[in-house]
């Protein structure tokens, strides 16, 4: 009943990493040079020391888990939606992590160093707040997925402020302000994104099964981000850094439209388990005569 503040503490913890990494390690490379990756070898031990401190877990299935356990949905249909919203929005955080400094560059250099040493701080700090957020949301209503529309348009808004700030082109304060402002309203959808759609695979998925949705949410998540990025940068060399940035407003928005849709289908859905057919069976087989009962 905690799983979304878990997951937000997860995503804060990712969150404050990048925040510290970004800020911090150009800092350090161009004071210490080499030894900055010398630190990062150190967090790493850091990190593997603690995991070994994590207890085995195992969760007890329970009664209506055992009954249900003779029915597997192929993966797909179970992930497919989640799947879709955060790898469309991964693919705007590709192009938003790898387009937002040479775009600026291109219109006001001197504005350049400050939004490639702050734009992704910027980002992951809004992450962090929109997976409190969303986490917080889902453990209060008990049902994932509330949200998960609402952020997905957010980012969708984030990605269309950028492409808005370049084909403005601003320069000095301003377009500093408009760079962080965008990235700071794409990272807090894109964040209510990412726990949202999570606890939605966590959601529709057997326990058993958990391990390959976190497998799962992680492939799409990095799958998205390099698509993004190498995708997004086609279109850069066509029509240029606004371009880039509008087409990933249309990828986030075809996410969104298929989150939007799961949501109202969800109230009309034929289930794989209660529905009619699934009764009927279930009749016949208990009916002495083996028939299908009339009426």
């Amino acid at each position: 009943r905690q799983l979304g503040r878990a997951n937000a503490f997860l995503g804060a913890a990712i969150g404050v990493g990048e925040i510290l990494g970004f800020s911090i390690g150009l800092t350090l490379y161009t004071r210490a040079g080499d030894s900055v990756f010398l630190i990062a070898v150190v967090c790493g031990v850091v990190g593997a020391l603690g995991a070994l401190g994590v207890p085995p877990l195992k969760a007890e299935p329970t009664g209506h888990e055992v009954r249900q356990r003779g029915t597997h949905a192929p993966l797909w249909k179970l992930a497919l939606v989640p799947v879709v919203g955060l790898c469309t929005g991964a693919m705007g955080f590709g192009a938003l992590s790898s387009f937002t400094a040479p775009a600026v560059d291109g219109i006001d250099p001197a504005a350049a160093a400050t939004v490639a040493g702050f734009a992704l701080a910027v980002t992951g700090a809004a992450q962090i707040l929109g997976r409190v957020i969303s986490g917080w949301w889902a453990d209060r209503i008990g049902e994932p997925g509330r949200l998960v529309v609402w952020a997905s348009l957010c980012a969708v808004g984030g990605m269309l402020a950028m492409a808005s700030v370049i084909h403005s082109a601003p320069s000095g304060a301003a377009l500093v302000a408009g760079a962080l402002g965008s990235a700071a309203l794409f990272g807090l959808g894109f964040g209510g994104v990412q726990s949202e759609t999570l606890l939605m695979m966590f959601a529709r998925m057997p326990k058993e099964r958990l391990s390959e949705a976190s497998a799962t949410w992680n492939m799409s998540f990095d799958s998205g981000t390099g698509a993004g990025s190498a995708v997004l940068g086609v279109v850069a060399s066509s029509s240029g850094y606004g371009g880039v940035f509008l087409a990933g407003a249309g990828l986030v928005g075809l996410g969104t439209a298929t989150l939007a849709g799961d949501r109202w289908l969800g109230r009309h859905r034929v289930v794989e388990h209660g529905n009619i057919r699934t009764r009927l069976r279930r009749l016949t087989a208990d009916s002495p005569t083996g028939r299908r009962p009339r009426g």
